[in-house]
């Protein structure tokens, strides 16, 4: 006797394959541990550039402190400059001092203090309006000497800065304490001493001639001997070099307008306001 459920079709109900759980459950694993750690990643990079922030205004607070402190002694200084002194005559001037003012010696000389503008590297101005040029009487007639030659050859001097009272030495230093361009104010400067002139040549329509860099420029071109310079700007720097050691002045190897005379030991170290030359 066969089975009534014989020949019957029985239908079985689909079950989930369970083979394919592990890999959806470790899939999902995999991503959320993924993503915390992506999360993990962000938040130190978040929490190292907060750091770098806060180290970076700290340090620009560290610097604004001695910047406002230099920036309040040098007005303090400029005050000082300012203070009225007690002029003297001309005459008592060279006598009492040994200074010459330059425009009266010769007034072929073109006197542009540029530290009477704000034309120089500090970008402020560091002389009073009362700045004349003066240096000492033996250096002058040796300026004055160079112009001679070189106004037959259809140029003059253009005077940038000669005496330089000591006090206002540290106002540069302030700025540049580098003794390879500005002189150590505590040893003195021989622009201290009225002994030394920073000048350039200009030709017979008042313009300047090709130099090596323009004044103040407190950088390697502005050596006598940087190899980068054109063969114009090399030609007039040596033109200057030779007629200004050829009256007993000497250059210096950092910067192509600036000269001593060769006597500057013989003059001591001066300290006197320009408005007392008034």
């Amino acid at each position: 006797m066969k089975n009534g459920l014989e020949g019957s079709t029985r239908t079985v109900p689909m079950l989930p394959d369970k083979g394919k759980r592990p890999t959806v459950r470790y899939l999902t694993v995999t991503c959320l541990v993924i993503l915390l750690l992506s999360t993990l990643v962000y938040c130190q990079r978040v929490k190292s550039l907060k750091s770098t922030i806060e180290e970076q205004k700290a340090t620009i607070l560290d610097l604004e402190n001695p910047l406002d402190q230099a920036l309040q002694d040098l007005e303090s200084m400029k005050l000082e400059v300012g203070k009225p002194h007690s002029p003297i005559s001309d005459m008592s001037i060279e006598e009492t001092y040994g200074l010459v003012n330059l425009a009266d010696l010769d007034p072929n000389l073109v006197i542009d203090l540029r530290y009477k503008t704000t034309d120089n590297f500090t970008g402020r101005q560091i002389y009073p309006d009362s700045a004349i040029g003066l240096l000492r009487k033996e250096t002058a007639m040796k300026l004055k000497k160079a112009n001679e030659i070189f106004q037959k050859d259809g140029y003059k001097i253009k005077v940038l800065d000669a005496y330089r009272p000591q006090h206002i030495q540290y106002m540069l230093w302030y700025f540049l304490p580098d003794p390879n361009f500005v002189g150590d104010p505590a040893r003195g400067s021989k622009h201290n001493r009225g002994a030394s002139a920073d000048i350039t040549l200009l030709d017979e329509f008042g313009n300047e001639l090709e130099m090596g860099t323009a004044f103040d420029d407190f950088t390697e071109k502005a050596a006598f001997d940087y190899p980068g310079h054109t063969e114009t700007a090399l030609k007039n720097m040596k033109y200057l070099r030779d007629v200004m050691e050829s009256v007993g002045f000497e250059g210096i190897a950092t910067e192509w307008w600036h000269f001593d005379d060769v006597d500057w030991q013989d003059y001591d170290l001066l300290d006197v306001g320009f408005d007392a030359f008034r």
